[in-house]
């Protein structure tokens, strides 16, 4: 299981200015941290904890693709109840299903999409899978949800923590 110390993640260049709690010292006094207690011990923002679980080399290959999978998966079950576009549902079906998870198919998605922002955040999200960019899967997803009005205002901030939530769900295939 991967640990870091306070300099490691500082290495990593982290936007100290949307990740506040690598800046202000709530890290003193912890010493090397395993990613399940960035996760749960630590004040940091559940934003810090997806960026930090998203770092390369942070979880198994396959667990960091399992978690990208549940993230691209709800994005786009909110975008079926949204979506009139029958070839842009044929494609998310085709998704959850597993029968096409490539990014050419997720870039055709996104491109059907384009005026619904609801589903091209969502065929976004599955491109930046297929991509293996853990990251951009996170921010995508939380985009998504920004779009999706049946989620207010705190949209981001409510997807960031089921996103926490998927992972410590699955802990026991990481730690």
């Amino acid at each position: 299981m991967k640990t870091w110390t306070p300099e490691e993640v500082l290495a990593e260049r982290p936007d100290v200015m949307h990740l506040p709690g690598l800046a202000t010292g709530f890290w003193e006094g912890h010493g090397q941290m395993s990613l399940l207690e960035i996760l749960t011990v630590l004040p940091f923002s559940d934003f810090c904890r997806v960026w930090l679980a998203a770092r390369p080399g942070a979880l198994p290959g396959a667990v960091r693709e399992k978690w990208g999978s549940v993230i691209v998966e709800r994005a786009i079950r909110r975008a079926r109840v949204v979506c009139e576009s029958s070839e842009w549902l044929a494609w998310a079906e085709n998704w959850v299903d597993g029968i096409d998870r490539s990014g050419l198919a997720a870039q055709r998605a996104a491109g059907i999409a384009i005026d619904d922002e609801v589903a091209f955040y969502a065929a976004q999200a599955a491109y930046q899978a297929a991509r293996g960019e853990w990251w951009g899967v996170a921010q995508a997803a939380v985009w998504q949800s920004y779009w999706n009005d049946d989620l207010g205002c705190n949209a981001g901030a409510e997807e960031f923590r089921r996103q926490v939530a998927d992972l410590v769900a699955m802990k026991a295939e990481w730690e």
